[in-house]
């Protein structure tokens, strides 16, 4: 096949396009619409804006509720931790996590990603 053959066919294909199906373009978009219902953001909260127990339990129940559920309050905890860890580390904890000097930290010095085959 040469390429004013492959020209030929495509002209062709793009001089009569598909007929599109009744109704196609309204299906698609309800579709969506129910999709993106299923994911909106969830009703504001009913519960008081104090914890309703004692404990520890009911603390983290009623701050993961605040936040937006129990993701949120992972991600906000995970955040806090990374963040007081990089705060507080001194450069010679540095060192020692990373094996290196302070001026060249190498996080992967044992790998060579340019030398392996495969």
């Amino acid at each position: 096949m040469q390429d004013k053959d492959l020209d030929q066919i495509l002209a062709r294909a793009a001089g009569a396009p598909p007929p599109q199906a009744p109704g196609l373009l309204d299906r698609v978009l309800a579709d969506a619409l129910a999709e993106q219902a299923r994911f909106a953001a969830p009703a504001p909260s009913t519960k008081p804006m104090a914890p309703a127990g004692r404990g520890l339990a009911a603390a983290l129940d009623w701050l993961a509720a605040t936040l937006g559920g129990t993701p949120m309050l992972a991600g906000v905890c995970a955040a806090a931790l990374v963040g007081t860890a990089l705060g507080y580390l001194e450069p010679s904890m540095l060192d020692l996590l990373t094996g290196g000097d302070i001026d060249t930290v190498d996080l992967f010095p044992e790998v060579e990603f340019l030398m392996t085959e495969g």
